[in-house]
Formats: C-alpha cells, structure tokens, sequence
C-alpha cells in the first residue's frame, strides 16, 4: 500500500508537472459523466437582447441549445519493473519511471483534442480554406473576415449569437506568420499594419497541430458553444494505476489508465 500510494504520487506529479506544456486546457470545456454509455451534452446559446420599440412588447430572449453525443474511452498501457531493478533495489529509477508516465498521459489528452479540432467539419468558417488563406501566411484582413464570421454566427434558434475568436492555433513554423496576423509583429515592409483588434486573439502554438503548413485555426471562448469538450469520468480527473498478475514473468508489471474523450460542439453561421 505504500508503494502504491508513491506510485500514484510520482504519475500525478508528471501529469501535473507536464500540464504547463499543453494548450488545450484554455480552449476546452470539461464536462463530467457517471459511465461508459453514450452521452448527449449540449452547448447553450448566449443571445443578445434585441433593439424593441418604445411601447411595444418585448421580445422573447431566444436560448437554444446545440447538441452533441459522445461516449468515453478506455485509454491505458502497461509498465514493467524488471527483475534486474528488483534485485538492484532501484526504486528511483522506477519512480522516474512512473513520473514520466504521467507525462505522457497528459501528452496523450493534448494530442487527442487537438485531433479532434483538425478532424472536425467545422461549418463556422474557422479553416484556412474559408478565411485565413491557403498561402501560409494569414493576414489581417483574412483574419477580419473570419472574426466577421464568427460575429455574425447564428444558434439553433436563429439568433446572432455575438461569438468572437479568441485563440489562433497554429503548428510551430507558422509562428512568425501568426504573430503578423495577430498584429504582435509587423515585419517590415509591411503596406499595411495589422489590425489593432486582432491583438485580442491569442495565438497558441503546439507541435501536434496540423500536417499541412497552410493550416489554421480560430477558436472561440469556450464559455461559448464554439469550442471542443473533454469528457472525463467522474470523480476521475488523473490516471490511475495499479499492479496486476502478469503471469510467469521476470518483473512486476501495473496498468496505468485514464478514461476520457474529446469532441468537438459545430455551430453554424446561417443557414450553411
């Protein structure tokens, strides 16, 4: 019991640890649910109040609800104690171990969402092949396109939902040209400067984004229905892991896992 209360120790020190790396805990929404079967979640629909005339009636605020279903997944690996560190008594060495274990837990959840945010069909005009361009260098008033896209985005109720962009993901090689599109850089040369309202974007950059150079990302706040959810079992936030019979082996052996999905909410922006 004590060296298993170590070992849960030294993973979620690696999960937590590896944390600062990752990006998608700023434009992910967590949601919770009780058990493997699939589940229905909904995002909710701000609304905006509506220009009435003076002794009229109020319109009625229009709160309606974009759906999703998903369901969660076992994520696991098994990790070995080998009789040779066994004998040597090398308990640090399995304590390193067990740390960068839980790394790669958190590594695995930040690939996942992200593959779920490049495999989605994304009808609210958030791809570089509707409005940051195909060239590899998205530009200022591309961007105000797509930032006009996203304010003028209508919910499932037909009302306009006030949505803005909030973060500009990209891969590595198109950091400079996403500096330039979100008016941190002007190069020189430049005909035109960047649009100061671009600067409330935030760029984010991680290296498991994106095969193709040309691609880029807006995502909204994800206090709004535009975003991608991860959903976690509840009461189950970190990986677990536990020691099992592994049979007529030299080594110990334990499972480490950690139930969990990504999916992505898709609005729309009229009637496309």
């Amino acid at each position: 019991y004590v060296l298993a209360n170590a070992m849960d120790k030294a993973v979620l020190n690696g999960f937590n640890n590896y944390a600062g790396n990752t990006t998608y805990g700023l434009w992910t929404r967590t949601r919770q649910v009780s058990d493997f079967k699939t589940v229905n979640g909904a995002a909710l629909d701000t609304g905006n109040l509506v220009k009435t005339v003076e002794d009229a009636p109020f319109p009625e605020l229009a709160k309606a609800e974009a759906g999703y279903t998903s369901a969660l997944g076992l994520w696991g690996v098994t990790m070995s104690l080998t009789i040779q560190a066994l004998i040597n008594d090398d308990l640090g060495e399995f304590m390193s171990a067990l740390n960068r274990a839980g790394a790669i837990a958190q590594r695995t959840i930040d690939k996942e969402v992200i593959a779920q945010l490049v495999a989605a069909t994304w009808t609210n005009n958030t791809t570089t092949s509707a409005g940051l361009s195909a060239s590899g260098t998205p530009t200022p008033e591309k961007l105000d396109l797509v930032r006009q896209a996203f304010i003028n985005k209508v919910g499932p109720g037909g009302e306009i939902m006030g949505n803005v962009p909030k973060f500009l993901l990209h891969n590595p090689q198109n950091a400079f040209a996403a500096d330039v599109a979100t008016g941190r850089v002007v190069p020189g040369g430049l005909a035109t400067l960047p649009s100061a309202r671009a600067g409330a974007i935030q760029p984010i950059e991680t290296p498991y984004a994106f095969t193709n150079a040309t691609d880029y990302y807006l995502l909204a706040d994800p206090t709004l229905a535009d975003t991608v959810v991860l959903l976690k079992l509840l009461g189950m936030e970190n990986p677990v892991i536990e020691e099992y019979d592994a049979g007529a082996v030299a080594a110990k052996k334990w499972k480490m896992y950690l139930p969990f999905a990504a999916k992505p909410v898709v609005m729309s922006i009229g009637g496309t």
